[in-house]
C-alpha cells in the first residue's frame, strides 16, 4: 500500500504506457518519479511540480537522496501529485470526457445505418451509489 510522501519508482527509459500507475500513485499523495520520457505517456505529469524525473541514473540517485532528506520539497511534491489526481483522475474530474466519448458514440450510432430502425439512445443520468453511467433507449 501506498502512503502520502510515498516515492513510486519508474525508472524505465521509453514511455512504457504506466500512465494507470502513476494515476494510482497520485491518489495516495504518492509522488511518481522516472526519467522524463518516462512521463510521456502522462502530460499532466510534470517533473518538478508534481513528480521527479532525473535525466539519467546519477540525476535520478541525486533526487532519491534529496526526496529522502527534505522534508518541505516531499511534502509539497505529493501535496501536488494528489492535487493533480483529485483536478484530473477522480470519477468528477473524468465526468466530461465520459459525457463526450459517450456523446460522440451516440451521435455515431443516430448516424449510422441501424438508426432508423433502433429507439434513439440517450445519457440519462449517473446511478447512485455505483455512479455508472446509465444509457436508456428512448
Amino acid at each position: 500500500m501506498l502512503r502520502f510522501g510515498d516515492i513510486c519508482f519508474v525508472p524505465y527509459l521509453h514511455d512504457t504506457g504506466y500512465r494507470a500507475k502513476f494515476t494510482v500513485a497520485a491518489a495516495y499523495g504518492a509522488v511518481n518519479m522516472g526519467y522524463p520520457q518516462t512521463f510521456d505517456c502522462a502530460p499532466e505529469f510534470i517533473p518538478g511540480e508534481n513528480c521527479i524525473a532525473g535525466a539519467d541514473a546519477v540525476e535520478m540517485a541525486d533526487q532519491l537522496r534529496r526526496f529522502a532528506g527534505d522534508d518541505s520539497w516531499r511534502t509539497t511534491l505529493a501535496e501536488a501529485s494528489r492535487a493533480l489526481y483529485d483536478q484530473a483522475f477522480t470519477f468528477e474530474a473524468m465526468l466530461g470526457r465520459y459525457e463526450s466519448v459517450l456523446t460522440a458514440a451516440i451521435e455515431e450510432y443516430r448516424g449510422g445505418a441501424l438508426s432508423a430502425a433502433e429507439p434513439d439512445l440517450s445519457l440519462i443520468h449517473i446511478s447512485e451509489p455505483t455512479r455508472h453511467i446509465c444509457l436508456s433507449r428512448m
